[in-house]
């Protein structure tokens, strides 16, 4: 065992759309690049896995980083499927000997991760994403689990200040939780250094085509529907809007496809399901404007991808957006849920396209402060070599 070595267990990488996906992506690479041995073990949610009728376990060591991923059958129980990752995670350790293991927190997957981490003596860092707090604080069974981990996890973070307030608040708990804000990934400079720069317009105006652009709507509380709904009071002022949706799943898909034939805007809407980083981040570098419409957020990746790309910001007034981005500053900010409002702040881009730029390049200024990749990683060793010290 190494002081620098730490296991990471996910339900999702390398990422597709956001998500904890791309937070593991990122901090794995940051922190390879540091020199830290990694042990990133990844059990797809079942919704989205596609497994053969046996578990399997697949292993590829790559550099600094092991990366195992484990696929359960899909006729399993809860009880079972727990038992069988909290094996895994076991075996792992074993045969790794991490000094920590950290849990970027996903739901079923929580528990079993501290029962191994306990079985093993190792330290379990429970790392909130800012969508867990929400959502799992209104669910009776996410309440016992998240007050499971709040009581035994080793260290807590999680990525904006509101959801260590809501952390606190509801589970009247006063122990020290980290809010370690998302960086931009180093991936996304390396993909914009890999294009063509595109040529440069000598003034600002409206393309004949303009592209709304929503990312990672895998969820009912990604909030796309608003943006559809916002779509016929938008096309009163720009006839060529289009509506590209990404992330979608099947049922998702469907919900949105009946809503944009019953708001008159199916011609006008694009939707597609979850894919690589690198063909998302090519619609985003076209798109006219992103919109983040979520019902609650904590500090979403594709708020900095826009932001790096260089694409104005429509943005629901909740969590970590609202902490980072300021209204007619570095962003336009909007009730959430409120479709009326969501249209006017587009309709305002479309006819200040000279304040919009603006506010690009403010924005901006936030990934060298903020959201610099300098400033997480040091954060995230901070905690790990706190947390390995209390473990001795």
């Amino acid at each position: 065992m190494t002081r620098r070595s730490l296991m990471i267990v996910t339900h999702e990488f390398p990422p597709l759309c956001g998500g904890s996906g791309s937070s593991c992506a990122r901090i794995a690479e940051l922190l390879s690049a540091r020199g830290w041995h990694l042990i990133v073990i990844v059990f797809p949610e079942r919704e989205y896995a596609q497994p053969g009728k046996r578990a399997e376990v697949m292993c590829n060591d790559s550099g600094n980083t092991v990366t195992m991923w484990c696929r359960p059958p899909p006729h399993w129980s809860p009880e079972v499927y727990a038992a069988w990752v909290k094996e895994q995670i076991v075996r792992a350790a074993l045969r790794y000997e991490p000094a920590l293991i950290q849990g970027f927190y996903v739901g079923k997957l929580a528990l079993p991760t501290l029962a191994a981490a306990r079985q093993r003596g190792l330290p379990l860092v429970a790392s909130f994403r800012g969508s867990d707090v929400y959502r799992d604080t209104l669910l009776v069974d996410g309440l016992q689990r998240v007050r499971t981990i709040l009581t035994d996890a080793a260290a807590v973070t999680t990525v904006n200040a509101e959801s260590s307030f809501i952390l606190r608040q509801c589970f009247r708990t006063s122990r020290r939780i980290d809010v370690i804000p998302n960086s931009l990934s180093p991936s996304v400079e390396r993909f914009i250094t890999s294009q063509t720069p595109p040529r440069q317009t000598k003034q600002a105006h409206i393309p004949q085509r303009f592209k709304l652009l929503v990312s990672g709507a895998n969820r009912a509380h990604k909030g796309a529907a608003t943006v559809v709904e916002a779509l016929p009071l938008i096309k009163k002022h720009l006839r060529h809007v289009r509506l590209t949706v990404v992330g979608c799943n099947s049922s998702e898909a469907r919900w949105l496809s009946e809503l944009g034939v019953s708001t008159g805007v199916s011609t006008s809407l694009c939707i597609l399901p979850q894919f690589r980083q690198d063909k998302l981040w090519r619609l985003t570098a076209k798109a006219s404007v992103v919109v983040i419409p979520s019902w609650y957020e904590g500090c979403p990746n594709v708020m900095l991808e826009a932001i790096r790309f260089g694409r104005p910001l429509v943005a629901s007034n909740v969590g970590g957006m609202r902490e980072a981005l300021e209204h007619g500053h570095s962003a336009r900010l909007f009730a959430s849920f409120d479709h009326v409002s969501l249209a006017q702040e587009v309709i305002w881009l479309i006819k200040h396209p000279a304040q919009a730029a603006a506010q690009i390049r403010k924005a901006q200024q936030l990934l060298t402060t903020i959201f610099s990749p300098r400033r997480e990683v040091h954060a995230w060793e901070r905690v790990y070599s706190r947390t390995i010290h209390q473990n001795k």
